[in-house]
C-alpha cells in the first residue's frame, strides 16, 4: 500500500510515500567508540555549561549570566 501527497509550491509536485515494513532484526553490537571530553566535574546548583573559549570542548561551569551582562542588555 503506498499513499500519495501533492506539495505544490510555484508548480505540481507529485510524492508517493511508501509503506513502512516490519523490523528487520536487531544488529551485532559495534566496538566501542574514543572517550569524549565528557562533562567537566564539580559545578553548583544553578551553573550551566558553558563554552570557555573557542577550542573545541573547551566549556566549563559557571553562573547564567544576568540579561544586563550580556550584548549590552538583551538576551
Amino acid at each position: 500500500m503506498s499513499d500519495s501527497v501533492s506539495i505544490i509550491p510555484t508548480g505540481a509536485v507529485s510524492v508517493t510515500v511508501a509503506s513502512v515494513g516490519p523490523q528487520g532484526p536487531k544488529g551485532e553490537a559495534g566496538e566501542p567508540g574514543a572517550n569524549g571530553s565528557g562533562v567537566p566535574s564539580g559545578g553548583l546548583p544553578g551553573q550551566v555549561l558553558m563554552k570557555s573559549s573557542t577550542e573545541a570542548f573547551a566549556i566549563e561551569w559557571a553562573e547564567v549570566p544576568q540579561p544586563d551582562e550580556i550584548d549590552g542588555g538583551t538576551f
